[in-house]
């Protein structure tokens, strides 16, 4: 366009040519802007967000600062206790040497002290005042909000029987004094009041009430008084065992299913719930079960044909990729699932979660086996389903004193933080570095069991300072670890190696003939042994080694790759185990992810190696996991939709769900989601057979 334009325009042409270079200029000026929005530069960098994490300390919260730009002293700290609110500033909570420089920084904790909490909902605020933005919104408590400054609390009642309740209340005056009574009364009449007792300060309160009649629902509540101001809590009912009973059932042989099986209670009542307990020989009921308080349990076997030979003390890895019974009925952070010995149905074994996911059942489990043996299979019960149990874990119980450390790598920690936990007793933690550069690595990646450490190769590896548990005091050493390259090695990347710069003192890699090699260093020499198999990429392979005074030796998978003849103790330097790549200042890293890297202090024989992978590698052929058996010896909720125990007068239609057998019966009365006291022996008994 513009040779023709110039071609009828010759006597301006000087003009016309500096016209023509100046729309060329505005052209290109117009590209380069549109380029560079397009596919250019991004602009003006992102503020990273503030990221602060809480925990309460005793009676004092504790905020640190962990991610994101400094905050400024003025910063507005709100907390909020019972409906009652102090403000605060970041300068009033910070300690004098973290203020210095007029900001609250990353890794700098503020500490609010926070008195007389008890019952009350507690929340702190930390507001941006520059913005007037809302930063940090924590519940540290959940509880009640008063209206005034003191409160009272009923609290559910004990030892009821008999006619009688033990009644409680909590009360906080906050720095005020008065009184505190319980109110009760039948449903139906009216309030009968003890008397007011005074009080200041806060705690709890109890009182014995007698006199109440048997078959009756009452109700009671605690009530404060105060500057004039009577404040009620809320009402609670006593349900004692007997408010209802399962009818005695006759005749006690029964030849037919279903019956009829009714119930004398309060029509009052919301609902009245049956149970029941079954047994083959009326006098077994809830034998050979471990504990009656796990309602659950699984059979593990292991499959002898499987484990290479006999072996003491041995981690058997029980991964479960989803289990519909245990995401129904085991904890929501499978703290109550617990391994007991087949063999007694008593001992608990040492076992690890490394995950459990609720919402699918999977679980990834580590359990330390007295005896796996060979030559016939160990079976294991696996017991789960206990609401109120603690954690029923022993990690370090798991890992016996030959382990130096055990890393899972499954934690997801930012670069230099050590967030990499050794599974074992001598916290060998592990710090990621250089992952987060933008290079590529990750600590959360796909690994061989759970997550893992992709390593890119750039610059990313992790690193575990050297303390006493890390020196070799002897000749005894194996190292192991599931890798897969992603791209071909270099030269001699290090998967885990313990090296002071000048010689590599323990060393497991893998060669730039992208075959595995472990050095060891000792008085006779350096063993430097190069395996024979290729490794593919992208493809897991199980890499070990180990030495034991008289040999090393090299493995993968179920097979041995290399030995060389050596003696002596190994020489062990003052300096870090690193993962990932050569000794720290030897700027060789691997290429692929790594996943459970262990180091051990003992000879580990090339059966418990062949154990290992077979276990690891496909741990649904090397173990079975029974169906699911319920506890029979305990009481039971009969359900059923047919069950018309909603409305009174009370009545089931029992179908005896066991089959032939002996059964018990006791009911339990519903009122305000409040349960009837359970009776200590069954309200009416019977015997089905059918025969």
């Amino acid at each position: 366009m513009y040779k023709n334009y110039l071609k009828y325009r010759k006597n301006d042409a000087i003009s016309e040519i500096i016209s023509v270079l100046l729309l060329i200029a505005i052209a290109v000026g117009v590209f380069v802007a549109l380029h560079s929005i397009i596919i250019g530069d991004p602009g003006p960098e992102i503020q990273q967000s503030v990221i602060l994490s809480g925990k309460l300390e005793a009676n004092n919260f504790i905020v640190e600062h962990s991610r994101g730009p400094s905050l400024s002293l003025d910063t507005k700290c709100i907390v909020d206790i019972g409906g009652f609110s102090k403000n605060y500033s970041v300068r009033d909570l910070l300690s004098s040497e973290s203020k210095e420089d007029n900001y609250w920084n990353i890794g700098e904790r503020l500490v609010c002290q926070l008195d007389n909490i008890s019952y009350l909902q507690v929340t702190f605020l930390i507001v941006d005042t520059k913005d007037n933005l809302v930063i940090y919104n924590h519940i540290i408590q959940d509880g009640i909000v008063s209206q005034h400054p003191y409160y009272v609390l009923t609290l559910n009642p004990t030892n009821i029987e008999s006619g009688s309740a033990k009644l409680w209340l909590g009360y906080n005056f906050r720095n005020y004094s008065g009184s505190v009574r319980f109110s009760y009364k039948k449903l139906g009449s009216g309030w009968i009041n003890t008397s007011w007792v005074p009080k200041s300060g806060s705690g709890m309160y109890n009182k014995t009430v007698s006199g109440l009649l048997l078959n009756e629902i009452y109700i009671y509540r605690g009530e404060l008084s105060c500057e004039s101001n009577l404040i009620n809590s809320i009402e609670i009912p006593i349900l004692q065992s007997g408010i209802t009973s399962v009818d005695t059932i006759i005749p006690y042989n029964r030849t037919i299913s279903p019956i009829t099986i009714t119930a004398d209670g309060s029509s009052n009542l919301d609902r009245v719930s049956l149970w029941y307990k079954y047994s083959t020989d009326n006098i077994s009921s809830g034998k050979n079960w471990w504990h009656k308080s796990w309602r659950y349990r699984k059979l593990i076997t292991i499959d002898s044909s499987k484990v290479a030979a006999d072996h003491i003390n041995f981690p058997v890895l029980i991964y479960e990729s989803s289990d519909s019974d245990l995401s129904s009925h085991a904890q929501n952070d499978g703290d109550d699932i617990a391994f007991i010995l087949y063999s007694d149905n008593s001992t608990k074994l040492n076992h690890e979660i490394q995950s459990f996911t609720d919402s699918t059942g999977k679980l990834i489990s580590w359990i330390k086996v007295p005896n796996l043996m060979g030559s016939s299979d160990t079976k294991i019960w696996m017991y789960y389903g206990n609401p109120t149990a603690n954690s029923q874990e022993n990690v370090a119980g798991v890992w016996d004193s030959n382990f130096v450390a055990v890393w899972h790598l499954d934690e997801i920690p930012d670069d230099d933080i050590a967030g990499h936990y050794d599974s074992t007793s001598n916290d060998n933690h592990g710090t990621p570095k250089n992952f987060q550069d933008g290079g590529g690595g990750s600590t959360n990646a796909v690994g061989k069991i759970g997550g893992a450490n992709y390593f890119a190769g750039d610059d990313d590896w992790v690193e575990i300072p050297h303390n006493d548990s890390l020196v070799v005091n002897g000749d005894q050493l194996a190292l192991s670890a599931w890798v897969k390259t992603t791209a071909l090695q270099d030269n001699d990347e290090g998967i885990i190696i313990k090296s002071d710069g000048s010689d590599y003192n323990m060393h497991l890699g893998v060669q730039g003939n992208e075959r595995g090699n472990l050095r060891v260093k000792t008085p006779s020499g350096t063993s430097y042994l190069i395996g024979t198999t290729t490794l593919q990429v992208n493809q897991w392979y199980y890499l070990y080694g180990s030495y034991n005074g008289v040999t090393a030796k090299l493995y993968l998978n179920n097979g041995e790759e290399g030995s060389e003849n050596r003696n002596g103790n190994i020489d062990s330097p003052v300096a870090p185990v690193v993962i990932g790549r050569r000794a720290l200042g030897d700027n060789r890293f691997f290429k692929g992810i790594i996943d459970e890297a262990r180091i051990s202090y003992n000879t580990r024989t090339l059966e418990w190696f062949k154990t290992e992978y077979n276990n690891q590698n496909s741990p649904s052929t090397f173990y079975n996991l029974d169906t699911q058996e319920e506890y029979s010896g305990d009481w039971g909720e009969w359900s059923n939709i047919n069950n018309p125990d909603t409305s009174f007068p009370w009545s089931y239609i029992f179908d005896f769900p066991e089959g032939d057998g002996y059964y018990q019966f006791y009911s339990i009365g519903i009122y305000n989601d409040y349960l009837e006291v359970t009776p200590s022996i069954a309200d009416a008994l019977c015997n089905l057979d059918t025969s």
